[in-house]
């Protein structure tokens, strides 16, 4: 776990859990799509929220 400074604990872990619930989101919606190019889309947003959580 993260060592986050006192006062940005709140802001920072609901900003990590709703990254982490669009992955999924983004992952599921896009699996739903018709197009190859509209699926496509939602993977690359979701891999763009994990690398926002990683970072």
């Amino acid at each position: 776990m993260h060592d986050f400074p006192r006062e940005e604990t709140f802001g920072l872990t609901s900003q990590l859990r709703g990254a982490v619930v669009s992955i999924a989101s983004n992952t599921v919606e896009g699996s739903a799509r018709f197009s190859e190019a509209e699926y496509l889309h939602f993977p690359n947003t979701a891999y763009g929220l994990a690398r926002e959580v990683e970072y």
